[in-house]
C-alpha cells in the first residue's frame, strides 16, 4: 500500500507541528472539546474508550517525567492534574473513546478480537529507533514531545502499522507520533501567563533530541477509564 506521504514530507510535518502553535500576543485559548477529558478545575473527567499504544522502557520514562517536571516547575498553573509516570507512552492509534455509555461500551468490545489479532501480528520484527523533533502544544489540549522514526525503514514499518488499524477505526488524519506529558487546565491565557511555557519550549530546543526505542514487545492493546488510568488488554 503506498503511503499518503514520503518520509521527508513525514518528518517535516510532524517538525511543522510546533510552528505558530502559541502566538506571542492576544489571548491564548484551550480546545473546547479538552473539557471532555478535563474539567474546570484541572481535575481528569471519566473519559472512556481503547487504543494501541507503545509503553516505554524505565529510561525513557524517567527522562520523560523529568521533562514533565520541568514543566509544571515553569508552567504549572496552565497544567490539569499530572499524569502518573506509568501512564507515559507513545499513541500507535486511537481506536475509540467518549463520554462513558453503554453504546460505547458495545463498540469497544465489538473490535476487541480484530485489535488483539492486528497486535499480535504487528508486534514481531526489530526494534524501531526514534528521536524527538518538538515540545509543543497539540491542538490546544496537551503539551507533547514529538518523534519521527530515525530511518526510512522504520516509518515504513509504523506507517503500516498506523494504516492498517486506520482501516478499523478511521480517525481521518495522519499519524503524528508524539508522548502526551500534560494535559492543559482548560481556560483563556494572556501572553504572560504563556511565558513560562514559551521558556520551557526554547529551552528544549537548545538540547539535543531524545532517543527513543520502540520495541516490538512493547506494542500493547489498551483501555482507559480517564487520561490518567490506562490498561493493558490480555
Amino acid at each position: 500500500m503506498a503511503h499518503q506521504e514520503s518520509y521527508q514530507q513525514f518528518c517535516d510535518r510532524v517538525q511543522a507541528c510546533s510552528n505558530n502553535c502559541l502566538p506571542p500576543d492576544g489571548m491564548w485559548e484551550t480546545n473546547p472539546n479538552l473539557l471532555q477529558k478535563v474539567d474546570a478545575h484541572g481535575h481528569m473527567r471519566s473519559f472512556m474508550g481503547n487504543t494501541v499504544v507503545f509503553t516505554l522502557d524505565e529510561p525513557a520514562r524517567q527522562a520523560l517525567t523529568a521533562l514533565q517536571q520541568s514543566l509544571y516547575d515553569a508552567c504549572g498553573d496552565l497544567l490539569a492534574d499530572r499524569l502518573a509516570p506509568d501512564t507515559l507512552h507513545l499513541t500507535l492509534h486511537d481506536l475509540a473513546s467518549g463520554a462513558p455509555s453503554e453504546a460505547l461500551t458495545r463498540r469497544v468490545a465489538g473490535m476487541d478480537g480484530q485489535v488483539k489479532a492486528c497486535v499480535r501480528q504487528m508486534a514481531a520484527g526489530e526494534p524501531v529507533q526514534m528521536q524527538s523533533t518538538a515540545l509543543f502544544p497539540m491542538v490546544r489540549t496537551s503539551v507533547v514531545l514529538g518523534f519521527v522514526p530515525s530511518d526510512p525503514t522504520g516509518w515504513e514499518k509504523l506507517c503500516g502499522h498506523y494504516e492498517r488499524l486506520e482501516r478499523l477505526a478511521p480517525l481521518g488524519y495522519p499519524w503524528t507520533p508524539h508522548v502526551t506529558l500534560a494535559y492543559f487546565r482548560p481556560g483563556r491565557y494572556a501572553p504572560a501567563q504563556r511565558n513560562g511555557l514559551r521558556q520551557a519550549m526554547a529551552d528544549w530546543e537548545n538540547r539535543g533530541p531524545l532517543a527513543l526505542t520502540l520495541a516490538p514487545q512493547a506494542l500493547e492493546y489498551q483501555c482507559f477509564s480517564d487520561m490518567n488510568h490506562f490498561w493493558r488488554v490480555p
